[in-house]
């Protein structure tokens, strides 16, 4: 990507130089020298525009484990349906969170008697349902 192509993607997307640096990985001051016209000696990007794009290795695998390792309990013991979280008004998908938040208050790290998971866990999930179900939303 030229220091052209760099500067129209930053105006097109509303993003300073500082992010821009973030999301590719090169420092600010480089970009700032390859918009003002300094040579690119990097090929990283030849081919392959990664820029703008997610990285889904930013997200802690952990917390995808826990919320598998809830998913693969309750689906296996309490709710058979593994999509029947769908049809669950996001309230009480929010009481839920919150009853774990309080449990785990004074210990992050403590386990959910009926679960034997970590309530940490729980949360994720319950978050992770209520995101889920927020989608089609406006924001």
């Amino acid at each position: 990507m030229t220091g052209s192509e760099m500067k129209a993607y930053r105006e097109k997307y509303g993003i300073s130089q500082r992010q821009l640096a973030q999301q590719i990985g090169i420092s600010q001051q480089r970009i700032s020298a390859l918009e003002r016209g300094a040579p690119d000696l990097r090929s990283d990007q030849v081919g392959k525009i990664d820029i703008g794009k997610p990285h889904p290795s930013y997200v802690p695998v952990e917390i995808i484990e826990g919320i598998m390792r809830v998913r693969e309990k309750n689906t296996a013991s309490k709710y058979p349906d593994p999509e029947s979280w769908k049809a669950i008004d996001p309230k009480r998908w929010h009481e839920a969170m919150l009853r774990h938040v309080l449990a785990c208050w004074n210990d992050p790290y403590s386990v959910d008697p009926e679960s034997g998971l970590l309530h940490l866990e729980h949360i994720a999930c319950n978050v992770a349902f209520m995101l889920a179900l927020k989608g089609g939303e406006d924001n």
